[in-house]
Protein backbone atom coordinates (compact mmCIF):
# COMPACT_ATOMS: atom_id res chain seq x y z
CA UNK A 1 0.00 0.00 0.00
CA UNK A 2 2.93 2.69 0.60
CA UNK A 3 4.69 1.39 -2.49
CA UNK A 4 1.36 2.44 -4.59
CA UNK A 5 1.25 5.43 -2.49
CA UNK A 6 4.42 6.54 -2.80
CA UNK A 7 4.65 5.68 -7.02
CA UNK A 8 1.35 7.43 -7.30
CA UNK A 9 2.71 10.67 -5.71
CA UNK A 10 5.83 10.50 -7.57
CA UNK A 11 3.65 10.12 -10.86
CA UNK A 12 1.98 13.53 -10.31
CA UNK A 13 4.42 15.13 -9.03
CA UNK A 14 6.24 14.25 -12.60
CA UNK A 15 3.44 15.66 -13.88
CA UNK A 16 3.16 18.80 -12.23
CA UNK A 17 6.57 19.54 -12.82
CA UNK A 18 6.37 18.82 -16.61
CA UNK A 19 3.15 21.30 -16.94
CA UNK A 20 5.27 23.87 -15.26
CA UNK A 21 8.03 23.44 -17.38
CA UNK A 22 6.57 23.17 -20.14
CA UNK A 23 4.99 26.68 -19.22
CA UNK A 24 7.95 28.07 -18.56
CA UNK A 25 9.50 26.99 -21.54
CA UNK A 26 6.56 28.48 -24.04
CA UNK A 27 5.84 25.39 -25.58
CA UNK A 28 2.99 25.11 -27.68
CA UNK A 29 2.25 28.73 -28.07
CA UNK A 30 2.54 29.68 -31.65
CA UNK A 31 3.07 33.42 -32.41
CA UNK A 32 2.85 35.58 -35.79
CA UNK A 33 6.20 37.54 -34.82
CA UNK A 34 4.27 40.71 -34.60
CA UNK A 35 2.88 40.38 -37.79
CA UNK A 36 -0.92 40.84 -36.65
CA UNK A 37 -2.23 43.70 -35.41
CA UNK A 38 -6.00 44.83 -34.74
CA UNK A 39 -6.25 48.04 -35.96
CA UNK A 40 -9.74 48.67 -34.78
CA UNK A 41 -13.60 47.27 -34.49
CA UNK A 42 -17.49 47.50 -33.45
CA UNK A 43 -19.29 45.30 -31.55
CA UNK A 44 -22.83 44.95 -33.88
CA UNK A 45 -24.52 42.70 -31.59
CA UNK A 46 -24.50 40.66 -28.90
CA UNK A 47 -21.97 38.05 -29.70
CA UNK A 48 -21.08 39.79 -33.16
CA UNK A 49 -18.49 41.71 -34.13
CA UNK A 50 -16.71 43.74 -36.95
CA UNK A 51 -12.63 43.90 -36.29
CA UNK A 52 -10.01 45.50 -39.13
CA UNK A 53 -6.74 43.62 -38.75
CA UNK A 54 -3.68 44.69 -40.27
CA UNK A 55 -1.21 42.05 -41.95
CA UNK A 56 1.89 43.77 -43.54
CA UNK A 57 0.84 46.60 -45.31
CA UNK A 58 -3.19 45.51 -45.85
CA UNK A 59 -6.62 45.80 -43.77
CA UNK A 60 -8.72 43.14 -43.97
CA UNK A 61 -12.29 43.50 -42.18
CA UNK A 62 -13.45 40.45 -40.72
CA UNK A 63 -16.55 39.59 -39.42
CA UNK A 64 -16.39 37.52 -36.22
CA UNK A 65 -19.77 35.30 -34.55
CA UNK A 66 -19.58 32.49 -32.19
CA UNK A 67 -18.91 30.05 -34.57
CA UNK A 68 -17.63 31.51 -37.71
CA UNK A 69 -14.53 34.40 -38.87
CA UNK A 70 -14.91 35.85 -42.63
CA UNK A 71 -13.10 37.61 -44.45
CA UNK A 72 -15.52 40.68 -45.46
CA UNK A 73 -13.11 43.11 -47.05
CA UNK A 74 -9.59 43.70 -47.96
CA UNK A 75 -7.73 47.15 -48.49
CA UNK A 76 -4.47 48.98 -48.96
CA UNK A 77 -3.02 50.36 -45.73
CA UNK A 78 -4.62 53.81 -44.90
CA UNK A 79 -1.83 56.32 -44.02
CA UNK A 80 -3.14 59.15 -42.05
CA UNK A 81 -6.33 57.10 -41.24
CA UNK A 82 -7.31 56.91 -37.35
CA UNK A 83 -9.73 54.18 -36.64
CA UNK A 84 -11.53 54.18 -32.93
CA UNK A 85 -9.82 51.30 -31.31
CA UNK A 86 -11.68 48.50 -29.60
CA UNK A 87 -12.12 48.81 -25.86
CA UNK A 88 -9.49 46.79 -23.99
CA UNK A 89 -11.13 43.73 -22.71
CA UNK A 90 -10.86 43.81 -18.73
CA UNK A 91 -8.69 41.33 -17.08
CA UNK A 92 -12.00 40.26 -15.16
CA UNK A 93 -15.32 41.11 -14.06
CA UNK A 94 -14.32 43.01 -11.10
CA UNK A 95 -12.49 45.22 -13.36
CA UNK A 96 -15.09 45.66 -15.95
CA UNK A 97 -17.37 46.81 -13.51
CA UNK A 98 -14.85 49.05 -11.92
CA UNK A 99 -14.56 51.19 -14.99
CA UNK A 100 -18.52 51.00 -15.54
CA UNK A 101 -19.67 52.22 -11.96
CA UNK A 102 -16.66 55.19 -12.38
CA UNK A 103 -18.06 55.87 -15.74
CA UNK A 104 -21.39 56.29 -14.46
CA UNK A 105 -20.46 57.99 -11.50
CA UNK A 106 -18.67 60.67 -13.33
CA UNK A 107 -21.68 60.72 -15.47
CA UNK A 108 -23.92 61.27 -12.46
CA UNK A 109 -21.26 63.80 -11.08
CA UNK A 110 -21.39 66.34 -13.87
CA UNK A 111 -25.52 65.69 -14.30
CA UNK A 112 -25.73 67.04 -10.55
CA UNK A 113 -23.25 70.03 -10.92
CA UNK A 114 -25.83 71.45 -13.69
CA UNK A 115 -27.57 74.15 -12.71
CA UNK A 116 -30.84 74.08 -11.56
CA UNK A 117 -33.90 76.63 -11.74
CA UNK A 118 -36.22 75.96 -9.32
CA UNK A 119 -38.70 78.58 -10.38
CA UNK A 120 -42.06 77.75 -11.76
CA UNK A 121 -43.63 79.33 -14.84
CA UNK A 122 -46.30 81.45 -14.14
CA UNK A 123 -47.02 85.11 -14.70
CA UNK A 124 -44.67 86.44 -11.26
CA UNK A 125 -41.59 84.41 -12.93
CA UNK A 126 -42.06 85.47 -16.69
CA UNK A 127 -39.28 86.70 -18.44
Amino acid sequence: MLQVMVGLLLVLGLLIGITWFMKKMGAGKQTVGGALKIVGGISVGNRERILVVEVADQWIVVGITPTTISALSTMPRQAGVELSPIAPLAKNFSDWLKQTIEKRSATNLAANNAPINHARPGPDNAP
